[in-house]
Formats: C-alpha cells, structure tokens, sequence
C-alpha cells in the first residue's frame, strides 16, 4: 500500500510532536507513507524509513494549494487519504486516485466549506469521522461509507500522581486548555469568573486572541484572577490538580482537551460538544455556551465535587477506549476496506 496523506498540521515536521509519532506507527503496515503538507514559505521535507514528509510551499495560498496538488499526482499512491473535506479533500479529488478516504474532525463548515464538502463527500470512495455526533450530521451529505474512529487517547499517561503546579493558589482553580481563538469561547469564561467570588481562572495555551483576552479580563477588573500561562507540552499536572476543568466551544470534532482533563481526574464543565455529546454525566456537566449558564456549572462542579462517582464512570471510560494495538488495526481496517 503506497499511502499518500493530505494534512494541514504543521507539527507533522516536528519529530517530536504526537502526529509525526502517529504517522510514524501508520507507516508500520504502508509500502510508504507520503504526507503531503500544507503551508505557505519555503519548500521542506522530512524522510524517515518509509515516511516522507513534504511541505511544497510557495508565496500564497493558490500557489501552495496547486504545488501540494502537483506533487501529490506526482506519487504512485494507491490511496489517498484528506485530513478534511475543504481544500484538502479537493485536492484529493483531484488527484484522480481512489480510493479516497476523507477525514472529518468537525461539521462547522462555513459557507465555502459547506460548498466544498458537498463536492468533495461525492467523490469519496469513504469517510472517517472522529464521534458520533460528528457521523450523525455527516451521513446524510455522501453515499459513501462513514466509519467513527476517535482519536486515539493512551489512558495510562494519566494515571502517576504529579505534584501540584507551583502557580496554583490557595483558591479554587479553574482550568481551561485550549488554542486561544474565537470559536473557543475563553472570553465567556472570563465573564463567568465574575460570577464566582474567590476563584481563579488559569489559561493553558496560546492563540491570536491573547491579547483581547488579557484586555477583556481587564475590562471585567479580573486581572488578578485570570492567570495566562501560555503553551506547555505537558498539561496532566495542571489537569489533576483542577478543581473544575472547563470548555466553552462552539464546535468540537472530538475535544481531546476535554478527554485529556476527564482521564486526569478533573471535574468537568463543557458545551454540549463533540465527545462531550456521549459521556456520562458523572464525567461532564453540559451547559449552553452563555457566560452565565457557565458560571451557574462551574459553581455546581465546585460545590459537588462527587469524587466517588466520577471515580467509577472514568475506569468505566477507561475500559471502553481499547488499548494502542487496536486503535492501529481498526485505523489499518479502514483502509483496506476503503480501497
């Protein structure tokens, strides 16, 4: 199997990150693995084993979306696989390979999504989408076959008890883990904080609405209840040690953050999103998207913490999430049984 993958995610050059490692562990039954990169600058390209990594470059989004189609028809694929419906999945199309396996992590398309996923979901020989309620919205727009493969979360990495963050205070924590952009709603975290006296928000992560969060937090006279603590590659500690974990997104494909903070033990807030959609309510107290319904769960969680029985529903969690090897052979199934 020559297996080419149309990816948007720059940290597949980063052989350090969790995607290369993946992709790594993908290639384990291809002939090769060709990931096919998007992203504007320079040419680059990574080769390890029978991974090749190439990112075409170029000065614009035209230029690099008709380079990564070039050097995609270029290869002898015997499948191809997009990481999304858009610009990713056209390509694909238009390669002229099949089978072709497109991936779906969200149905928050946008007018030209919506546009270019109607095109792109008649041409696909499958689609591989990331939850239930992901499939649910998905399955009406192809006729081709939808499987659900989550994302893969190793359960054991949460287990080693990690002491607690020396920024945490005295005070409740509440925590949130994310991209620091629109669609993930910090900002209505912050105003919720103002309706829970003597908690403290902490911000894990990085984003181009920093700035206006740190503005909004001084707006509302919560600077010194809001801490930013900006991108760190290792979130359990500060996840075990959160007396409530919150997320405020639109849309969630997944929510691996959320998934991430459940498996460390944290009290969970979240829209009703993504994974969120099908966990146990001892796991995750859903709540509209409003700062005041997530004040009102925030306050609730913080009060109740129902340890015991949180305690349960996660190693019940636990045992359904399947172990690494057969996370690797259903994601290897997929493909056969695509082409």
């Amino acid at each position: 199997m020559n297996l080419v993958m149309l990816s948007t995610d720059p940290k597949m050059l980063d052989s350090t990150s969790g995607v290369f490692k993946r992709t790594m562990e993908y290639a384990q039954f291809c002939d090769s693995l060709t990931v096919v990169l998007a992203g504007r600058g320079a040419p680059k390209e990574v080769v390890q084993g029978n991974v090749r990594i190439v990112a075409p470059g170029g000065a614009g989004r035209i230029i690099n979306f008709f380079r990564m189609l070039y050097t995609a028809r270029l290869l002898r694929a015997t499948i191809v696989t997009a990481q999304d419906p858009f610009f990713m999945g056209l390509i694909g199309v238009l390669t002229g390979v099949r089978p072709l396996q497109i991936q779906l992590h969200t149905t928050e398309f946008g007018i030209v999504g919506k546009l270019l996923a109607r095109i792109t979901l008649r041409f696909a020989t499958c689609v591989r989408v990331v939850s239930k309620d992901v499939y649910e919205r998905v399955k009406p727009l192809t006729r081709a076959p939808v499987s659900v493969l989550p994302i893969f979360v190793d359960s054991t990495g949460y287990v080693a008890e990690h002491p607690r963050p020396a920024v945490f205070g005295d005070h409740p924590v509440v925590l949130t883990v994310s991209r620091l952009t629109k669609e993930k709603n910090i900002d209505r975290v912050i105003g919720a904080l103002k309706h829970i006296p003597g908690a403290h928000l902490y911000i894990v992560g990085d984003g181009p609405q920093k700035t206006s969060l740190q503005r909004a937090a001084e707006r509302l006279r919560l600077s010194e209840r809001v801490h930013f603590l900006g991108w760190h590659s290792d979130t359990v500690p500060f996840l075990q040690h959160a007396d409530c974990f919150v997320q405020a997104s639109a849309f969630e494909g997944y929510g691996m953050s959320l998934m991430e903070a459940i498996l460390a033990g944290a009290p969970a807030v979240s829209t009703d999103v993504g994974v969120a959609h099908e966990l146990s309510r001892d796991l995750v107290t859903t709540v509209r998207g409003d700062e005041y319904s997530l004040a009102e769960g925030i306050q609730t969680v913080l009060s109740n913490p129902s340890r015991e029985k949180r305690k349960e529903a996660r190693d019940t969690l636990v045992r359904s999430l399947g172990t690494h090897a057969e996370y690797l052979a259903r994601y290897k199934q997929l493909l056969v049984t695509c082409g």
